[in-house]
Formats: structure tokens, sequence, C-alpha cells
């Protein structure tokens, strides 16, 4: 597998969404991380978002990935962190744009 990064934001439909942009997933393959690549991709997310008229920006990530800091580095704050996924407990964050 070549590839690096991967993204995916999603568009919720418009009687769910109010306003918000939502990361799905970011992944940086561990070779490539702290390199700056994650930021630039939270930042293309961000610019997307404004463009299209979005308010919020909201990024889900699993506990194993231990993204508090991340986040918070690029202006995110934690909603909470009690919600699962196939039983795996997962972080949200949000940033107002």
């Amino acid at each position: 597998d070549d590839m690096v990064t991967n993204m995916r934001v999603r568009f919720l439909p418009k009687h769910l969404r109010k306003g918000k942009m939502t990361i799905e997933t970011l992944g940086i393959r561990k070779e490539f991380q702290s390199n700056g690549m994650g930021g630039e991709l939270v930042t293309f997310a961000k610019n997307v978002s404004r463009e299209k008229g979005f308010l919020i920006l909201h990024a889900y990530s699993f506990f194993e990935y231990n993204t508090i800091k991340f986040y918070a580095k690029h202006g995110f704050t934690e909603l909470y962190k009690t919600k699962s996924y196939s039983g795996h407990p997962y972080y949200c964050f949000e940033i107002k744009l």
C-alpha cells in the first residue's frame, strides 16, 4: 500500500448537519507522522468547511490513537469521549470556524 495519508470529510444530510462539517477519518502512516501532513489536512478541511458555509468542524478519533494534543494544537476542543463505535471508544472534537 503506497498511501501515505487518508482523510474522509463527510457532509451530513441537511436535516442532520445543522451547520457542521465532520472529519470522520484522518490517518497518516506511522513513518510519515510528525512532519505536518496531518495539520495540512486539517487546514484543508477547515478551508473547505468555511467555503461551503459551515460554522463548525467536528473531528472524531478513537482513544487508541491518542490525538488530544494534535487536535488541541489545531484549535479544537474536546466535546466528549463517552461514545463508542463497534466497541471502540472515541473522542469528539470541535472547532468553531
